[in-house]
């Protein structure tokens, strides 16, 4: 994610997501991590870890850590998980502090790199920061063929003291899907606000670009197709 995409919007992201079943997602990768023989007390890196929905519920079991490239998102993660390691960078150009077990890159936060050399780039980096026999798992964003240019896309949140809609229409250019989201704000004794934001960008992969850069990075790859608790599948890479 841009480092400037929420800024002081932050606080946004955790309640338009708010019907995400974070909890049933990370009970999947703990399953998938035990059938890689991770063990409870592992230590798992995720990148890209937002406002640490997925280190939450992770930390359950394993010795977490986790990075993002925007302060204001990692600010709020502090807050949520307090006890957990957090630090600021870009996956396309960070370097672990130690090896992990594995490393996590989920919520299609992948697409935020910029074409298929940074992809290898990221998952050579995910590689530099394992252990032998260590995991990664990533959760990949739409592909040119899943993508549909046109569609009009709306998510809202309703309490009684905050109501959101957020909208946007799908654009592409090239192999980048284009999104520019318009906010529409309501709070309580403070009128409506409308917010427009930049543009959002991510790259269309496809199937072969991740086997690709991952192989290139030394994993063996698999795919784990899609169920309610995963969202887009995951790929799974072991080295």
């Amino acid at each position: 994610m841009p480092e400037g995409m929420y800024g002081n919007h932050a606080w946004m992201y955790d309640l338009i997501y708010a019907d995400r079943n974070y909890e049933a997602a990370c009970d999947t990768l703990h399953e998938i991590l035990a059938g890689h023989s991770l063990e409870e007390g592992s230590r798992i890196l995720e990148a890209a870890c937002g406002t640490g929905r997925y280190l939450q519920h992770l930390q359950r079991w394993y010795d977490v850590a986790g990075f993002d490239i925007s302060a204001d998102m990692l600010e709020i993660a502090a807050d949520r998980v307090p006890d957990v390691p957090l630090f600021q960078a870009d996956m396309t150009e960070f370097v672990a502090d130690e090896p992990y077990d594995a490393v996590l890159c989920m919520f299609s936060s992948i697409g935020y790199v910029d074409g298929t050399a940074e992809l290898e780039r990221t998952c050579q980096n995910f590689a530099d920061s394992l252990r032998p026999g260590g995991v990664v798992i990533i959760e990949p964003w739409l592909t040119a063929q899943s993508y549909e240019v046109g569609r009009p896309g709306m998510t809202t949140y309703a309490s009684e003291d905050v109501k959101l809609c957020r909208q946007a229409v799908a654009r592409r250019q090239g192999n980048k899907s284009r999104l520019r989201f318009h906010w529409l704000i309501a709070r309580r004794d403070e009128g409506v606000e409308h917010v427009v934001g930049d543009d959002h960008v991510t790259t269309l992969f496809s199937d072969d670009d991740y086997r690709t850069a991952l192989r290139s990075a030394g994993f063996e790859v698999s795919y784990r197709g899609p169920d309610p608790s995963e969202g887009r599948g995951v790929y799974i890479g072991t080295i």
